[in-house]
């Protein structure tokens, strides 16, 4: 019985602590990869926030940049203002030599009217 009682304060403490993306878990922190694989699973089925988060789970949470690019790019290529802002920056920092790309992402950029700060140039 004092278990239970424990074990639901915990899981109350904890939950609203760690969702704070968008309604997944804080990707910087400890995640199961069931959670992962369900993740994913949205992301395949074309939820840009799904794709998003794996972004940046990859990127900030593991350091696994060539992941992080896949699901970054996916994203973008969602329609996500905020992926592409930041794919935007991805690219110029780690391809700089890739202008015509970078271009294209900053045209997408402005023809979907996102309102984040990314400069055209």
């Amino acid at each position: 019985m004092n278990m239970r009682v424990l074990f639901i304060f915990f899981s109350g403490f904890l939950v609203p602590a760690m969702a704070s993306v968008g309604g997944y878990p804080d990707p910087r922190g400890y995640v199961v990869d069931e959670d992962i694989n369900k993740i994913r699973a949205g992301a395949v089925a074309g939820s840009n926030g799904a794709s998003y988060w794996l972004s940046r789970y990859y990127l900030d949470g593991i350091s696994n940049t060539k992941e992080g690019e896949f699901w970054l790019r996916l994203s973008a290529e969602q329609n996500n203002c905020a992926a592409i802002d930041e794919y935007i920056r991805f690219l110029r920092s780690q391809y700089k030599n890739h202008l015509e790309l970078t271009d294209y992402w900053v045209n997408k950029y402005t023809v979907l009217k996102c309102s984040t700060n990314v400069s055209p140039s």
